[in-house]
């Protein structure tokens, strides 16, 4: 047994208000754009030269009747994946312009959660601390007041629905800070945006059976330099597992495919293409830090290899049965026609014919096919200014990343 992976210092806290009911880049910029560039501004002075500051951002969602806590994650996952993609496409598009480096490793590593109601362990339950562990990346105001993440700033907003936001988290937060289980921290206030008309209970897609729900969620990249597009990629896979029911089911699963180093020797600038136990480690990382908040957790760490296709793999067992697999993949396909149990695939839209592919093949097998949910992809496009969308774009592409990483190394012309 070995203990969760602590988080690189220092940490930091951004409390966001609702999301705005347009979720688009330019209403999400007026709602939220001065206070990520202040926040963003701010961190990048806190961290200095530290090695990669993490700035967890938690927007409230706003979710007063429950409709987030009592609905499974495939129906709130179209509404909720478009306020984080719309988030992440901002700070890149926010960090551009700021001349704020991104790439891994350095300065600041953006992770986007969402906070929700009350959910899971029943209070006052004499095995509620003993078998609930809450699992992002949607938590509630308790989950995440009572994070053993050690932030030293959180910075609040101020205006009404942030002050509101941020005393209730501060005063759960100080009164276990008093008894010494958790490090203490400062409050920064910074600027909020134009006030809009605050997402309600339209977080529900109709469509959706309410009551099917996914245990065993894939999604398959070459994750090389994982950037914020990878960030959205892998949060929007965490958003659509289920979290566990205390009376029922416990094990769930994130399989991630991830490119064998094989099969990318002809990549662009391949000196400097990380390797796969790095570039899997990465993964890892990042999906604890946006899925575990309780580090009391321990993880079992279980490699597998063999001459056969998805055998090479690494496996983090959780204490609350989640597993997090990363899986050695040769063919388009991976771990999504060997396991049977996987039951949705994350893709993109620029992937859409792969999901296609792989649903095919299962059918072939006589295997149920997969409920696939594409995510939005951060790209420039018409509501982003011009002179900005060449850096936009380097900031999504681990092309990009290499070729800056061989220039600092003097290795390209």
């Amino acid at each position: 047994m070995t203990p969760l992976p602590g988080l690189s210092a220092p940490q930091m806290l951004l409390l966001l208000p609702p999301p705005p009911t347009d979720t688009s880049l330019n209403a999400c910029r007026a709602a939220y754009g001065p206070t990520l560039g202040k926040v963003f501004s701010l961190a990048a002075l806190e961290a200095g030269s530290a090695v990669a500051c993490g700035l967890d951002i938690a927007i409230l969602c706003g979710d007063a009747d429950g409709t987030i806590s009592k609905s499974t994650r495939r129906a709130i996952y179209p509404a909720l994946q478009k306020v984080i993609a719309s988030i992440y496409r901002l700070i890149v598009h926010i960090c551009a312009q700021q001349k704020i480096d991104l790439d891994r490793g350095d300065r600041i590593t953006p992770r986007v959660v969402l906070v929700g109601t009350d959910h899971g362990a029943v209070e006052g339950s004499q095995d509620s601390e003993r078998l609930y562990y809450p699992q992002g990346p949607i938590v509630t105001l308790l989950d995440l007041a009572r994070s053993t993440r050690e932030w030293t700033t959180v910075y609040a907003v101020e205006s009404e629905v942030g002050d509101i936001f941020s005393q209730d988290f501060t005063s759960i937060r100080r009164s276990l800070s008093l008894s010494n289980r958790i490090p203490q921290f400062v409050v920064r206030r910074v600027p909020g945006g134009v006030s809009m008309k605050i997402q309600a209970s339209n977080t529900v897609a109709s469509s959706f059976d309410a009551t099917k729900r996914h245990y065993s969620v894939a999604v398959g990249g070459t994750f090389d330099h994982i950037h914020l597009g990878h960030n959205l990629l892998l949060t929007a896979t965490a958003l659509v597992l289920d979290p566990p029911e205390l009376q029922h089911q416990l094990y769930r699963s994130l399989v991630v495919g991830i490119t064998g180093d094989e099969l990318l020797k002809n990549k662009k600038y391949a000196e400097v293409l990380e390797s796969w136990d790095q570039r899997q480690q990465a993964v890892y990382q990042f999906l604890s830090d946006i899925m575990v908040f309780n580090k009391a957790q321990s993880i079992r760490t279980h490699r597998t290899s063999g001459p056969g296709p998805n055998e090479n793999a690494v496996h983090y067992h959780f204490d609350d049965g989640l597993v997090i697999k990363c899986v050695e993949i040769t063919d388009p396909f991976g771990p999504t026609i060997t396991d049977e149990s996987i039951s949705a695939l994350i893709i993109s839209g620029e992937t859409r014919s792969g999901g296609k592919a792989v649903n095919d093949r299962r059918v072939e097998k006589g295997w149920a096919p997969l409920e696939v949910f594409e995510v939005d992809v951060l790209g420039a496009n018409s509501e982003q200014e011009t002179d900005a969308s060449s850096d936009f774009q380097s900031k999504l592409s681990s092309s990009e990343i290499r070729k800056r990483l061989q220039q600092k190394s003097g290795s390209v012309l």
